[in-house]
């Protein structure tokens, strides 16, 4: 019975999409939208969004970001090549406390133990305004993931005004060299943003 009430309050959230937003208060800019989606098992998981607008030269993605539980960009173009950057933001709540370095870390980790010839590279912090933490920023090669072969990622924090924490990942991912580069001025746009 009590596994049916949670179902039932979980939809209740959810309706009328499964996908639709956990509260319907106004967020301030930069909050972090919430959402309800099945998670297998007859279940249903929050999963979290950066409240940011595209970039200049991109356009939001929203059909790619929900089936990825992501915030995603691509270049604002009828259509879209294998050579064209993708900018995403990964929100996931920080419930634990953990510090920034932890995830930073564990989060390089657990890629490379997927992808195990990535060579994973740390690169200078990109100060934040406001007094935030600086981003950690790394560079990503992949090259057994030819969609993915060269990343940039950075890793911040966000603490809504009613105390609660989440980390952002923000990924610019392209296929070449050149595409990396085309992406570069957008994916520092975001970071500013956030």
């Amino acid at each position: 019975m009590r596994n049916r009430w949670k179902l039932i309050l979980a939809l209740a959230f959810a309706a009328p999409a499964l996908a639709a937003p956990l509260a319907v208060t106004s967020a301030a800019a930069g909050d972090v939208k919430r959402f309800m989606a099945p998670c297998g098992s007859g279940q249903l998981c929050p999963w979290f969004e950066a409240d940011i607008a595209a970039p200049a030269g991109f356009r939001r993605d929203g059909n790619f970001g929900q089936n990825n539980r992501i915030l995603a960009f691509f270049p604002d173009k009828v259509r879209l090549g294998p050579e064209d950057p993708l900018i995403y933001v990964r929100t996931s709540h920080n419930g634990d406390g953990r510090s920034l370095d932890v995830q930073a870390s564990n989060s390089n980790a657990q890629w490379k133990t997927m992808v195990p010839d990535s060579k994973v590279e740390r690169l200078a912090d990109i100060p934040r305004a406001e007094g935030k933490e600086a981003w950690q920023v790394f560079r990503y090669h992949n090259p057994s993931r030819p969609r993915q072969a060269h990343e940039m990622l950075a890793f911040g924090t966000h603490t809504e005004g009613n105390g609660q924490r989440f980390f952002y990942m923000v990924t610019l991912s392209a296929a070449s060299e050149a595409a990396l580069n085309k992406g570069m001025a957008g994916w520092r746009q975001v970071l500013g943003g956030l």
